[in-house]
């Protein structure tokens, strides 16, 4: 790879470098978006003639680099690194001070590096320029989505930012992509690609759950606010049900316990000294009782229970066996202050 991002070519913006040439490439993009009649963002990419740009000089440089055998992905590398350059300055301008609303402009640049790096993409995988459209198909909405978000967090100035543009594009994804699934199959991206579909299977990622389980989980977290704190998913008879009765007891319990306090630290515990999966459930269980009552364990003004703590001790050295040293040393924050002494 690092003979071709060294290669010896001139990297600045001269007549017949690579970055001259994507900067016209840019340009003749550009002039078929802003001509009359071709206004809206959404009617853009329809009223590109994708396939008359293929005699572009960029593209053309991309073709000999690739018939001589460099690597599609270090191509994709070289795409990415030379749009990058050619819209800092457009990013950069799109910024403005820090008390301003810049989100939809820097967003608008975004879109259009990504839509330049899509046909890019498309160009060195030998793809049909004539039928390319970024946001004509599932294909090609699915990579454009995927170039925006990546590029939407890079380029963001703060995690707030990069937030918002993130919603915006999702729910703009969901609209393209409601022209080509039924209800049934946006559903399906959702579980899939959704941020709350991602965030799910980090959460869950300890829980293993079966498809089943996370259809129904989905279903329960994915309702508004208002539904109620009893979350509910559709039934056989396409009534809702509660998620308890929907995962059964045994597994609704387990799976409660991967949204209590702790759990991704208890668990790490468990996975890191080999422990059996049931010490979680037992663990959770001495937790919530030394919760009950914290002042048992600890108070500021002394008084704290001591055969209470020696016993609650000798509890959890039986739960986590070999281990329970490791666990004051490394883990003990999980339980509740005092039960270790005062730190």
């Amino acid at each position: 790879m690092g003979m071709w991002l060294n290669r010896p070519v001139s990297r600045e913006g001269g007549a017949g470098s690579p970055a001259a040439g994507l900067r016209q490439l840019d340009g003749r993009i550009d002039a078929f978006r802003s001509r009359p009649g071709a206004s809206a963002r959404a009617s853009a990419p329809t009223s590109i003639p994708w396939a008359s740009l293929g005699d572009d000089g960029y593209l053309k440089y991309l073709t000999e680099l690739k018939r001589i055998g460099c690597p599609v992905r270090t191509l994709k590398d070289i795409i990415e690194g030379d749009v990058e350059d050619l819209y800092r300055p457009q990013l950069a301008a799109a910024s403005g001070p820090y008390w301003s609303h810049s989100v939809r402009a820097r967003r608008d640049v975004v879109l259009k590096k990504a839509e330049l790096i899509a046909f890019l993409f498309a160009h060195v995988e030998g793809r049909d320029l004539a039928r390319f459209q970024p946001t004509d198909s599932v294909e090609g909405i699915l990579e454009t989505h995927a170039i925006l978000a990546r590029h939407l967090v890079r380029d963001s100035r703060d995690g707030a930012q990069a937030r918002d543009l993130t919603e915006d594009l999702e729910k703009e994804t969901l609209e393209a992509l409601s022209k080509h699934l039924d209800a049934d199959g946006i559903l399906e991206y959702r579980r899939k690609h959704s941020t709350i579909g991602r965030q799910l299977r980090e959460q869950l990622r300890r829980f293993t759950p079966t498809d089943a389980e996370f259809r129904a989980i989905f279903a329960a977290v994915d309702q508004p606010k208002s539904a109620g704190l009893d979350p509910r998913v559709p039934g056989p008879d396409s009534r809702p049900i509660p998620l308890s009765e929907a995962l059964g007891p045994v597994r609704h319990e387990e799976y409660r316990l991967t949204r209590e306090t702790g759990y991704s630290g208890i668990v790490s515990l468990v996975e890191e000294f080999s422990l059996p999966p049931e010490t979680i459930a037992a663990y959770f269980k001495l937790q919530r009782e030394v919760s009950r009552d914290p002042s048992r364990v600890y108070s500021m003004s002394g008084g704290f229970d001591t055969r209470y703590i020696a016993d609650t001790q000798a509890r959890l050295k039986t739960i986590l066996g070999p281990a329970y040293s490791a666990y004051v040393q490394r883990y003990s924050w999980l339980m509740p202050h005092g039960l270790f002494g005062r730190r």
